[in-house]
Order: structure tokens, then sequence, then C-alpha cells
């Protein structure tokens, strides 16, 4: 089992520029449509669904405490 853990879109441009706890990383394909202060979930280099922002704040405190 394997726990995604939400990211913040940061910044759109040629790639995509999401910020985790403790990192920024970038991926170049989303599947779905995105602006800056999306939280998504990614698999395999792929950004492939949005996720409620309360949600994806809620779950990352989580993993803070």
């Amino acid at each position: 089992m394997c726990l995604s853990v939400p990211g913040k879109v940061i910044e759109i441009g040629e790639r995509f520029v999401l910020e985790y706890p403790g990192e920024e990383r970038s991926v170049e394909i989303s599947l779905v449509d995105l602006i800056v202060g999306d939280y998504v979930i990614v698999s395999g280099g792929v950004i492939i669904s949005k996720v409620d922002e309360e949600k994806a704040v809620k779950f990352l405190e989580i993993l803070d405490d």
C-alpha cells in the first residue's frame, strides 16, 4: 500500500511546480485543469486528481503532528 500526499500547485508553466511539506517538485503532465493554489495527487509523475483544499490541509496537518 502506498500513501499519496497532496501537493499544492505553486507555478504553472512548461511544468507544474508543486509544494510539499519541506520540498518542491515539478511534473510535466496533468490530467485535470488546474490553477495556482489547487491541491493535487500525483502518481507516476502525472497529476491524476484535484483534492478539496479543506481536506488536503487537514491531511497535511495530521501528518505534521
